[in-house]
């Protein structure tokens, strides 16, 4: 049997986070941290409340993420996780001991204080697949 071009499609994950209503959607990063977090997403949607910080919006997830060791940096729209289990979702620039799991295209500052208002909010990241 011949193969032809739908045997080599492969899905491909976005990561969807939605928060007041609103959708963003990122690039997952080619990198161990990131495959991790992709499989803690695989089973539903992780759910946290992101509030405002020094970086950006930063919440617990309750579960570390194997290899965040060593530094990073990241732009706004970066989404990036800590070896003690935060993730954040930068505003600006950052460096630091992290590693960076997805990137948001197209949104800046501006775009993620209106996307998650001054103070935060209920947050859900969770997987699209396309082909």
């Amino acid at each position: 049997m011949s193969e032809n071009r739908f045997d080599r499609i492969q899905p491909t994950a976005v990561l969807v986070i939605e928060a007041n209503g609103r959708r963003l959607y990122a690039v997952p990063e080619v990198n161990a941290a990131a495959r991790e977090f992709v499989k803690m997403l695989c089973p539903g949607a992780v759910k946290v409340h992101l509030h405002a910080c020094g970086a950006g919006f930063e919440a617990p997830l309750h579960k570390s993420i194997p290899h965040c060791e060593g530094r990073a940096e990241a732009a706004a729209g970066g989404v990036i996780v800590y070896p003690d289990g935060r993730i954040a979702v930068c505003t600006g620039e950052a460096e630091g001991g992290f590693a960076r799991v997805a990137q948001i295209h197209g949104a800046g500052r501006e775009e993620l204080f209106s996307f998650l208002g001054e103070d935060g909010a209920e947050t859900a990241f969770y997987l699209e697949w396309s082909e």
